[in-house]
């Protein structure tokens, strides 16, 4: 990160952590209304600064680093308590807001051919035990029988500049094309130049998604499952398809992708990236930079 983009980072994440509607925005019910020693805006900074420490020992090691912080003498079970009347999604907005920093000022960007290159994946993490977890986010019973707070997970992540663009956390079992759609409404409201191909497993292909993607002018390619038959029940290794499923009024132009894997069974891949120039070869190159070096 070059020193005019770090600079920009905090002075954009400072006036967004003491801004009035980003504080009535994400505290929860009435906190941080009265006057008490710990502000909103101090427990942010807390929050971003602290390591795997236990909350004393973050407390500490913050207030000596940062002084200018002025961090209150507070007990542990009192930060703990204030950190729950902040919305999760103020930790969000000022990821989203880093995601915007970046690509607005950062003019050094590492490209595939002249390609942005972004993966989107999802996966279940656990979190805290408590009731109020399980009736929130979900759960799910456990090899003891009992049953675990679970949530779901969703990230959009800049493969050649190893950032995470968006995410997202959700209720356990979330549906990740649903969670893909949001990532796309994210990136595009970023207005973006540039090329960009967006890459999915198989469980995200769905004609809703190849709509919206298509819609906004972005690229992809994704991993198909053997239930698209319409797609992959072809002989040729590279071919051009019209996909319209039954009640759908538009068709879409895709292209369908054999691809020979070294234990000699088929993958299959689709895409919207008509360009002759990209060979079968070149869309496993592409297709395997999702999961990097």
């Amino acid at each position: 990160m070059n020193n005019n983009l770090f600079e920009t980072v905090i002075r954009k994440t400072r006036q967004l952590i003491h801004s009035e509607r980003f504080i009535h925005k994400h505290r929860i019910g009435t906190g941080f209304t009265r006057n008490r020693k710990l502000s909103f805006s101090q427990l942010i900074y807390f929050i971003l600064a602290s390591g795997k420490k236990s909350i004393g020992v973050n407390w500490s090691d913050i207030s000596h680093e940062f002084p200018s912080l002025n961090l209150p003498s507070v007990s542990k079970q009192a930060i703990s308590k204030a950190r729950q009347k902040i919305s999760s999604n103020a930790c969000l907005e000022l990821c989203q807001l880093f995601s915007k920093i970046f690509y607005k000022y950062d003019d050094a960007f590492s490209l595939w051919n002249g390609y942005h290159i972004y993966a989107v994946d999802g996966s279940t993490i656990q979190i805290p035990p408590s009731e109020e977890n399980i009736n929130f986010r979900g759960s799910n019973p456990n090899q003891y029988g009992k049953d675990e707070p679970l949530a779901s997970a969703s990230l959009l992540y800049d493969v050649m500049n190893d950032i995470i663009v968006d995410s997202y956390i959700g209720k356990y079992r979330l549906n990740e094309r649903e969670a893909a759609e949001r990532h796309v409404d994210f990136f595009a409201g970023l207005h973006l130049s540039g090329k960009h191909i967006f890459l999915f497993d198989r469980g995200y292909p769905s004609y809703d998604l190849f709509s919206k993607l298509m819609s906004y002018q972005l690229f992809f390619l994704m991993r198909l499952s053997s239930s698209f038959k319409n797609l992959i029940n072809t002989e040729k290794e590279d071919v051009l398809v019209r996909y319209q499923p039954k009640g759908r009024k538009l068709s879409l132009q895709l292209r369908c992708i054999h691809v020979q894997l070294p234990d000699g069974n088929t993958e299959y891949l689709v895409t919207n990236i008509t360009d002759t120039a990209f060979t079968v070869d070149t869309f496993r190159e592409l297709y395997f930079l999702r999961w990097g070096d």
